[in-house]
């Protein structure tokens, strides 16, 4: 299937409780195939493979809140991708920007057929307008989320960590100015 009629076939909406373990598979499938080979310990991998993960997720997403707002990428009514965006107290302080995309991951299955970049252009598109600029951090080695994101114009301003399961990953903060 093209990318055009993928394009005709996919609906991106807020996501809703109803959509967390859609969500989780995608989380799943995509740690497990963006990081197998990039991180030396499972940690990250193991920890989002949990019955509990997934819980965590339907909690957020039933949760009302003015600073956060996922996004889900459908086909066929099954969650292809998904985006997560904060802003406000939210948002850590080592990132230093109005906005933070929290999570972009699309199903390994349907990369590269556009979704990820409808994904961060409507998560762009949601967030208030009184925001300038937006940050993500991405671990170090993902050589391909990287890519990903310096071809939507993101540039890299600064190093991080991200701990998860008492184990610390080095990330690459990115950032980009949002216009008009």
């Amino acid at each position: 299937m093209g990318f055009h009629d993928l394009a005709c076939l996919m609906q991106i909406q807020p996501a809703s409780p109803d959509h967390a373990d859609g969500i989780h598979s995608v989380l799943v499938a995509s740690c497990r195939d963006a990081y197998a080979d990039v991180l030396d310990d499972h940690t990250l991998i193991d920890e989002v493979d949990t019955p509990s993960r997934c819980e965590a997720i339907r909690r957020r997403l039933a949760t009302t809140d003015a600073e956060r707002q996922y996004l889900v990428a459908l086909v066929d009514d099954h969650v292809v991708g998904f985006a997560g965006l904060q802003w406000g107290s939210l948002v850590p302080d080592h990132i230093r920007a109005d906005v933070y995309l929290r999570s972009l991951y699309v199903l390994p299955a349907h990369q590269s057929e556009g979704i990820g970049s409808e994904l961060l252009d409507r998560a762009i598109e949601a967030v208030p307008e009184t925001v300038d600029r937006l940050a993500l951090s991405v671990i170090s080695r993902n050589e391909a989320g990287i890519r990903f994101y310096e071809s939507h114009g993101f540039e890299y301003v600064d190093d991080g960590t991200y701990e998860i399961g008492g184990t610390v990953y080095e990330t690459d903060i990115y950032r980009t100015d949002l216009d008009d």
